[in-house]
Parts: C-alpha cells; sequence; structure tokens
C-alpha cells in the first residue's frame, strides 16, 4: 500500500478537514498531513504547532491511527519524496474548487505524484460539509459565534484557549 499527504494551511482544521483524512486513511498505509505554508494567504490566524497537537488530539478521538500530522515550509513535492508519497489528497467542495484544485494537479503529476480528489459534500452531523471552510469558522469567531459543529473538539478546544473566548 502507498503513503499519501493530505496537505493545507489548516487555519484552522475542520470536520470537512476530518472527514477527508478518515476517507484518505482507509486507502493509504501511511497519510501524512502536512501543515503547509500557503504564499497565496495573509498572516496565519492560528500557530501551526499548537493546531498540530489539535488535529493529533482529533486524530485520536476518531481512532485513526496511520496517519502522522507534520507542519513544512517546502514544496509537496520534495515533502512527497522524503516521505516515499505517491499521492496527493485535496478535498473539493465545489465545482469552484475545480478549477485550482485542476491547476494544481498538474503542477503535482510534472513532480510525480498523482492527485485524489475527495468530495466534502457530504453531510455528516445534520451539516453540508461544502459550506465549511477555515474561512468561515474565521468568520464566527470574529463575531463570537458557535463553531463546535464546524471543528472537531480538541481544535474547538485549542482556539478557544489560545483566542481565549466563551464557549457558546
Amino acid at each position: 500500500m502507498a503513503n499519501g499527504i493530505f496537505a493545507g494551511s489548516f487555519d484552522p482544521f475542520t470536520v470537512g478537514h476530518l472527514y477527508i483524512v478518515q476517507v484518505a486513511s482507509e486507502l493509504f498505509e501511511k497519510l501524512i498531513i502536512c501543515i503547509a505554508t500557503n504564499p497565496y494567504k495573509k498572516e496565519r490566524a492560528f500557530e501551526k504547532e499548537g493546531m498540530k497537537q489539535a488535529i493529533e488530539e482529533a486524530l485520536k478521538a476518531e481512532n485513526i491511527t496511520n496517519c502522522e500530522v507534520i507542519c513544512y515550509e517546502g514544496e509537496i513535492i520534495d515533502l512527497a519524496k522524503e516521505v516515499n508519497a505517491k499521492y496527493v489528497v485535496r478535498g473539493m467542495r465545489s465545482e469552484g474548487d475545480f478549477v485550482y484544485e485542476q491547476k494544481l494537479a498538474g503542477e503535482y503529476y510534472k513532480g510525480g505524484l498523482e492527485t485524489i480528489y475527495a468530495s466534502s459534500g457530504s453531510y455528516v452531523k445534520t451539516i453540508d460539509l461544502s459550506q465549511v471552510s477555515s474561512s468561515l469558522v474565521r468568520d464566527k469567531i470574529q463575531k463570537n459565534e458557535p463553531i463546535s459543529q464546524y471543528v472537531p473538539k480538541a481544535v474547538e478546544e485549542f482556539i478557544l484557549r489560545q483566542r481565549k473566548i466563551k464557549r457558546k
């Protein structure tokens, strides 16, 4: 069985991301969850090491044991060589994601990687995951609105500790 990489800024890691990890972890011997730097996004809202620990706790709570969470600053193609991965997992919420993801897949392909798309347009816990994004969560936090349905419990607790927000 091959290794895969699921990379993103995960700022924060959402229930949509967790759903993709649940699906992808069944496809690979080992899935590397890579908290990467996106040069096109502004400064992070949540520090990487704390988010890494929160993701690890969320995986443990779901009994997902074949994943490793790392923080990485380089190119995903270079990481794939380091961890002997042949596949990159990408989530798509809607057709709007398709054009961006196809361009990214082309770059990965040039670097010897295949891209596997996982749909996060499913309903989990009565929530439409196609509507869940890190941006939505950050917006809810800014408005001091509840976020528990959008992020795993460990991530919510990390955010509440970091932001010192009262739980709603």
